[in-house]
């Protein structure tokens, strides 16, 4: 019985005991009143990437005193003071021009009615440049597919909104959107879709918050169309030597790349001259009969030209040419002996025989000799033409080979010498007997007219 005593005295509950315990349960029901009248901040502007100004808004509910509500960024006390648009609605116009790029935590705070403080925070990313964007490509001349290359920098680069612009078309640039390679970016421009001639290309960069930036722009010149070649030597029959003269039009050419195939013969490089590309070909070994040059040429882009050809035939003569005249003695009198020397030479593949060389006037052969040995092919002679001086007067005269078309040429064009001369033929003086004679004549004459 006395244990069970002490037990309860144990834990009897004194006064004290009992006023501490109601004055801690009343310290618990004031607390608990205060908590459940805190306001409550929701944020309407959400979170995620700012540059430049942006409106800050939140919506407060519960008890609120509506002129304590602040916002701070990165402050552990905000103190700037929002504005109440109506209702619940609180906003702000913040500058995140003025913050540093990279991350950043807006502070909301709201007093109840009792002074009681809430708050809320937000994380927003400032990013306040643009992205620093290059073109990589050159200028070229393309006719298929064109790489477009450029760079773009920026801590919060959007990879999925690098555009090519063409010809200023921005619209049209989120369909060209560029592939990240490594530390660059690409897009193949399909050169077919375009017009042929110059075309402007830039890159446009965005970041995450939208800042913007275009390259300088990269010209390209688009050309589909292949060189156009034209033979302007003519065909014909050939002997001695052929000269294939052609012209190549085209804006892009490949001066290299104009080649000529004779038969089935493997082409070869023709030689660029002032006005065009030039070959010749030496016909001596070349068997009689038709001949084909085909002619191409590509550009800078490897376009072709479409093949073009000329036939020739080959046909062995001789050629007879005039490679100097002497004019000795083209001014005599009457009897005496007129003289010029002629060196003749034949570029021909046949020897030639019996063929004259003659001067001429019009309507006049005033001499000629004869060549009965003959003239091999590559050998040049000299020829002296003399004859008496006849018939007083001035002619014009000039030197011709074959005049009578003994040799079967190749090349008649070059018998006759393109400069002419003056041949001069002075009466003769009378001789001393004569001159008496004269006299005689006329003394006579003299003293039968005195007679009468």
């Amino acid at each position: 019985m006395r244990d069970d005593v002490m037990r309860w005295n144990r834990f009897k509950l004194t006064g004290p005991v009992l006023a501490a315990i109601a004055f801690l349960a009343l310290l618990a029901l004031s607390s608990g009143a205060a908590a459940e009248g805190l306001p409550t901040i929701t944020f309407v502007s959400p979170e995620g990437w700012s540059s430049g100004q942006f409106t800050l808004e939140v919506t407060v509910t519960g008890d609120v005193d509506p002129g304590e509500v602040y916002y701070g960024i990165d402050e552990d006390e905000p103190t700037t003071q929002m504005t109440r648009d109506g209702g619940d609605t609180y906003t702000a116009k913040v500058d995140s021009g003025i913050l540093a790029d990279g991350p950043h935590t807006i502070t909301v705070k709201a007093l109840n009615s009792t002074g009681q403080p809430a708050s809320a925070d937000l994380d927003i990313a400032v990013d306040n440049h643009s992205p620093a964007v290059y073109s990589t490509s050159v200028h070229q001349v393309v006719s298929g597919d064109y790489l477009f290359t450029g760079t773009a920098e920026d801590a919060y680069i959007n990879e999925s909104a690098v555009y090519v612009i063409i010809d200023g078309d921005r619209d049209g640039a989120e369909d060209n959107v560029m592939t990240r390679v490594d530390d660059h970016f690409e897009f193949v421009v399909d050169t077919t879709q375009l017009t042929e001639g110059e075309h402007l290309f830039r890159l446009w960069a965005f970041d995450l918050p939208g800042n913007n930036n275009q390259s300088y722009a990269v010209g390209i010149h688009v050309d589909r169309t292949p060189p156009v070649v034209t033979i302007v030597s003519e065909g014909g029959t050939h002997s001695v030597q052929y000269k294939l003269e052609v012209t190549v039009t085209d804006d892009h050419m490949d001066s290299l790349s104009v080649m000529v195939a004779v038969g089935d013969a493997s082409p070869v490089a023709m030689g660029e001259t002032g006005e065009g590309w030039e070959w010749f070909l030496e016909l001596a070994d070349v068997p009689e009969g038709e001949l084909t040059f085909t002619i191409t040429a590509s550009d800078t882009l490897g376009l072709e030209s479409t093949p073009v050809s000329i036939t020739i035939t080959v046909d062995q003569k001789a050629d007879l040419e005039i490679f100097e005249v002497e004019w000795a003695k083209i001014v005599a009198g009457e009897g005496e002996t007129l003289k010029v020397v002629v060196t003749v030479g034949n570029v021909g593949t046949e020897t030639a025989v019996g063929f004259d060389i003659s001067v001429l006037s019009q309507g006049k052969t005033h001499a000629s000799v004869t060549d009965d040995t003959g003239l091999v092919p590559g050998e040049e002679k000299v020829y002296t033409i003399e004859w008496e001086a006849k018939n007083p007067g001035k002619w014009t005269i000039w030197v011709q080979v074959d005049v009578d078309d003994a040799i079967d040429e190749s090349d008649e064009t070059t018998n006759q010498l393109s400069e002419d001369e003056d041949l001069d033929i002075k009466a003769a003086e009378p001789g001393m007997g004569a001159a008496i004679l004269i006299l005689a004549l006329a003394g006579a004459v003299a003293i039968l007219g005195r007679r009468r």
